[in-house]
């Protein structure tokens, strides 16, 4: 890698970085890569992850590339690190065993659909001349083959950290809340990178991820948009191969914010509008938040609801528990309108025009694996519904790329959510199936910017002790 540009004495934090121009340089080398074999494009365009880590030994800068997961096509490509464990080779272990249990699944199913009889792939479970077969026998085998691999797996990745000291993931995950390792574990990105750098006495400078082709059903990934390391799977794992690295501090623990503005306030309740960067309620990070402030002045107060710690706007407290009570109901029985605003970067430029408004209806659940994130999901999703109306479209200067015109279009949207899921807002204008154009700023969901700019401007509900019905509103 050829740059004149002087490497970090530290590594940027995986879970939390904007991409340096290490970075980007190591990412635009693998870009050339990719699209000098278009044999490839095709599979990839279905999506997948990259990661850049850019190493330094003896004074000279590289860089190393990896890909999550296994891709066919790519296999015994020398430009990408091997994975930490290969257990899919035709012949291995974990090939015959999986086959096996996949045989005895097929036969289950077989015997549950009415198909099996006597003829039986596997006559041992029959009784001969009989229609009787030992459905609980064969799930029972199936069952205990699945864990006896999944331990024998886990038992084989084998990671290594900057000390020189050896886990392997049934280890690492033991002292975490889930206690085993979730499937995929030690096959991200990260794991392999910092795996072949110490491996090959290489030391780790600066880490970039990056997603490629279509974004999957459920989850938000854009094309060519940079990712943080995944919580689920790799921070059990990073925390451990990080330790005797050089590592720069979270950004998230001294993320500014502004000053709480005063909107209202009277015997009963108090109206502020929130600053982007600050929580709404204490939590694990050492931030100031909204009622702690509210608190330092009235030990009583309590916030009715909440915003997430991007998003401004407009929160109401209770000065009592029976005004807090009453608002909380009006929330739980979604009496209280609310309606916010929104400036998105739609991935279709065509497709606004001021006046245009509907309705978005999706299911979100928890991405469990990746927490805060929510994901669509139909199956077990709770139901969310989001009404739009576009206030202005933008059309900033046109940029040329490639001698071809771009129009970099910001439009501002009024939102008035109908249920109150998380991230709603946020998952429902990113999501390809919504209107597939993210807030900006928005870093789990788009790219970051200054911030995330969503804001709650308005927000109506019954006064608890007057009855009045009260607005407030920042539009």
């Amino acid at each position: 890698m050829h740059t004149d540009i002087t490497p970090p004495e530290l590594m940027n934090y995986p879970f939390c970085y904007e991409p340096d121009s290490l970075s980007l340089l190591a990412v635009e080398g693998v870009k050339s890569y990719i699209l000098a074999h278009p044999e490839w494009l095709s599979v990839l365009q279905e999506g997948k992850m990259f990661g850049v880590l850019v190493v330094e030994k003896d004074g000279k800068i590289g860089y190393l590339a990896a890909y999550s997961g296994q891709i066919d096509i790519l296999e015994g490509d020398d430009f990408f690190v091997p994975p930490v464990f290969d257990y899919l080779q035709p012949d291995g272990y974990f090939k015959r065993e999986e086959a096996e249990i996949s045989r005895i699944n097929h036969n289950i199913i077989r015997w549950e659909s009415g198909v099996c009889s006597e003829n039986c792939v596997d006559s041992e479970y029959l009784v001969i001349g009989d229609t009787t077969c030992d459905i609980d026998g064969l799930k029972a085998e199936r069952k205990s083959r699945s864990q006896a691999l999944q331990h024998w797996l886990f038992s084989h990745f084998i990671m290594l950290n900057a000390n020189g000291v050896k886990r392997n993931l049934l280890d690492i995950f033991s002292d975490t809340p889930l206690k085993f390792p979730p499937s995929g574990a030690g096959e991200c990105c990260a794991p392999k990178l910092l795996q072949y750098a110490y491996l090959n006495g290489l030391r780790p400078v600066r880490i970039a991820e990056f997603w490629w082709g279509d974004s999957p059903k459920k989850e938000i990934r854009h094309h060519l948009h940079f990712y943080p390391a995944c919580r689920g799977r790799c921070l059990p794992i990073l925390s451990f191969m990080m330790q005797g690295l050089n590592v720069e501090d979270d950004p998230q623990q001294t993320y500014g914010h502004g000053e709480l503005k005063m909107i209202y306030e009277d015997d009963y309740i108090i109206v502020v509008d929130k600053p982007s960067g600050m929580l709404s309620v204490p939590g694990k990070l050492s931030r100031t938040s909204v009622q702690s402030l509210l608190q330092e002045k009235n030990p009583d107060i309590l916030l009715c609801h909440r915003l997430d710690m991007d998003t401004s706007g407009l929160i109401v407290a209770a000065k009592d528990e029976a005004t807090y009570k009453h608002i909380q109901k009006q929330f739980l029985d979604r009496t209280v309108k609310k309606r916010y605003r929104a400036i998105v970067i739609p991935k279709d430029t065509t497709r606004f025009h001021i006046g245009d408004k509907g309705t978005i209806d999706l299911p979100l659940a928890s991405d469990y694996m990746e927490r805060p994130c929510q994901i669509v999901d139909f199956e077990n999703g709770k139901r969310a519904i989001t009404e739009w109306r576009v206030e202005s479209v933008i059309n900033n200067q046109s940029s040329v790329i490639n001698n071809q015109s771009s129009i970099n279009q910001e439009v501002i949207l009024l939102l008035i959510p109908h249920t109150g899921r998380t991230h709603q807002l946020r998952v429902h204008c990113a999501s390809p199936l919504g209107l597939n154009s993210p807030i900006k700023g928005d870093p789990l969901y788009g790219q970051r910017a200054d911030r995330l700019h969503l804001y709650a401007v308005y927000l109506e509900f019954i006064h608890p002790a007057t009855g009045e019905r009260m607005r407030f509103s920042l539009l």
